[in-house]
């Protein structure tokens, strides 16, 4: 008997069983995380109907629909330790609870230990004049210094109001917002004067029977609220972007128990998923994204 030739042979045979098993993985895989294209016709013929009523679209449209697992999350928890070590030099007046000082700043964090807050003294009675591009920076050095800025960070939304700049950071998912995850900060006279943190740990994924809505219906759901709110305010609407968004649905019963968005765990921390419409005037407007088949 050829030895060799009867071991590639085997090998070859052993390569085939290996692809034949893998495509049946994927294959299988593939139906439970549901993805689908678009067509480019079809978004053109959607673009064209916004037009029509007078919208302006500013966002790109993916061709590519991905259906992200159904997560589920609870709430980060920030013990003693934890503030310790983001927040060297701050020192505690009382052992029973989480609070921190200096002589104008302040560290607080609540009984159930799943939320943050930082507060500063503006000691300048009269206002310094930033950029929002100075704004950003700033909050966001203050979130990389004290260990925050991560890959799952992303700049949500930036306002002026009052002579302050109000930033808010949004937690992300592989390409989905989680809605319930934040970091939102004030800058004013070119520091940090505010810092409130909620953020979720992703603990476990689930396929789900649920497929996505195609984002092109929600945005035709949405045609009566644009143009409402475009005749409304008498302005043009515009569509700044679009996002794929996981919401908790934290204040929920069962039974006779109410539950609090501190309370969530493994049995009830899942959400939904929705398409955001987010506009030029940093309003928006949601539509549910799941569907069943």
């Amino acid at each position: 008997m050829d030895w060799a030739k009867a071991k590639n042979i085997l090998i070859i045979a052993f390569i085939i069983t290996n692809l034949f098993l893998g495509y049946n993985f994927l294959s299988s895989q593939g139906d439970k995380n549901y993805a689908y294209n678009l067509s480019k016709e079809r978004i053109e013929d959607v673009k064209q109907i916004i037009e029509e009523k007078n919208i302006i679209m500013e966002a790109d449209i993916a061709q590519r629909i991905e259906q992200p697992p159904e997560l589920i999350v609870e709430y980060e928890s920030y013990s003693r330790e934890d503030i310790e070590k983001k927040f060297p030099g701050f020192q505690s007046r009382d052992e029973n609870e989480i609070r921190y000082y200096t002589n104008s700043e302040v560290i607080e964090v609540p009984f159930h230990q799943k939320s943050i807050s930082y507060s500063k003294n503006d000691e300048f009675p009269s206002l310094i004049e930033i950029s929002e591009k100075e704004a950003k920076e700033i909050a966001d050095e203050f979130i990389e210094k004290h260990g925050f800025k991560g890959e799952d960070v992303e700049l949500w939304e930036v306002r002026k109001k009052d002579g302050r700049f109000e930033i808010e950071y949004k937690q992300k998912y592989l390409d989905v917002i989680l809605d319930s995850g934040y970091m939102k900060l004030m800058v004013r006279n070119g520091e940090v004067v505010r810092f409130d943190r909620r953020w979720l740990k992703p603990i476990d994924i689930r396929f789900s029977d649920k497929k996505v809505t195609p984002v092109t219906k929600a945005l035709l759901m949405a045609m009566d609220e644009l143009k409402a709110k475009g005749e409304r305010e008498d302005s043009v609407v515009v569509i700044k972007d679009i996002k794929m968004v996981y919401k908790l649905d934290i204040y929920t019963f069962s039974g006779l128990v109410h539950t609090e968005w501190y309370e969530i765990d493994e049995n009830t921390g899942t959400g939904t998923l929705g398409w955001r419409i987010c506009l030029e005037n940093n309003e928006y407007i949601d539509k549910p994204a799941e569907t069943f088949e």
